[in-house]
């Protein structure tokens, strides 16, 4: 036998009675289940059948079991409750790069209606997008499956923002879909941004560091030079073995700073 699964309410086998005992054809689904307790989804068509008075004499009910049906149905609707829970704006275009389907985070984010977008494509949202190279895009998509770029969207009102597009190439029934996942990255782009900035004054520093180094070491070769040829020239004089004894401390002290200087000199450069 058939019983009744439990899944609807009361008020639904009210308004079925209450509609066929008025005389009225009831049209609707039914979740039952077998006596073994199998669940299964009917569609089922309710109709009275009136005698030559009008009164009701019987009930005629014609049913299809649709279990299959209702499951794509749930697979479906889970679907989309997922595309519209996710933070990612979705749109789905077809080889003509009209928009087939967008999620609700992609009217967010342009500020479009769902209506309203799927009365429109790509180039009327993306300022990069490849009109002339569309055809060749799309056969790139297509041999490679995925392909990640940037892009700039313009909103129905503001300003634009830089987006990340993730491209999908999905064929369903014969037919080629783009499903696109585009993400706003105006905070990333602002990082990139202050780190490059960051690079180019840590770049600028370390070469006003070089430059000064190189200058510096420089301007001290000619001093040290000047010292070890007053040294060698102080040599040639009489001197006592004290004195002596200090001039070679002196010259090797001397050398020795401007081999350092030397090094420095090199490295800089």
């Amino acid at each position: 036998g058939i019983l009744k699964s439990g899944h609807h309410p009361p008020s639904v086998y009210a308004e079925l009675w209450q509609t066929i005992t008025s005389g009225q054809p009831w049209r609707g689904e039914l979740l039952n289940r077998t006596k073994d307790g199998t669940e299964f989804w009917e569609q089922a068509t309710i109709t009275p059948l009136l005698d030559d008075t009008g009164t009701i004499i019987n009930f005629v009910a014609i049913k299809e079991v649709i279990t299959e049906r209702k499951a794509i149905e749930q697979q479906m609707a889970l679907l989309n409750f997922a595309l519209d829970t996710v933070h990612e704006a979705a749109f789905m275009v077809d080889q003509s790069a009209r928009f087939y389907y967008v999620n609700q985070e992609g009217c967010r984010s342009t500020g479009y209606s769902r209506d309203e977008l799927l009365q429109m494509g790509i180039a009327d949202i993306d300022l990069d997008f490849p009109v002339d190279h569309w055809d060749e895009f799309w056969q790139q998509l297509i041999d490679q499956r995925t392909v990640t770029f940037e892009g700039r969207h313009k909103p129905k009102a503001g300003q634009l923002y830089p987006v990340e597009i993730t491209a999908n190439y999905l064929e369903f029934d014969g037919q080629g879909y783009n499903l696109g996942l585009v993400r706003n990255i105006t905070e990333r782009k602002k990082t990139e941004a202050l780190l490059q900035e960051s690079k180019e004054r840590a770049e600028s520093a370390n070469r006003a560091k070089t430059e000064f180094l190189a200058n510096m070491s420089h301007e001290l070769r000619t001093p040290m030079h000047g010292i070890i040829s007053m040294a060698h020239l102080l040599r040639s004089t009489e001197l006592n073995e004290e004195q002596q004894d200090c001039l070679e401390g002196m010259e090797l002290s001397a050398k020795s700073l401007l081999a350092l200087i030397s090094d420095i000199l090199d490295i800089s450069k």
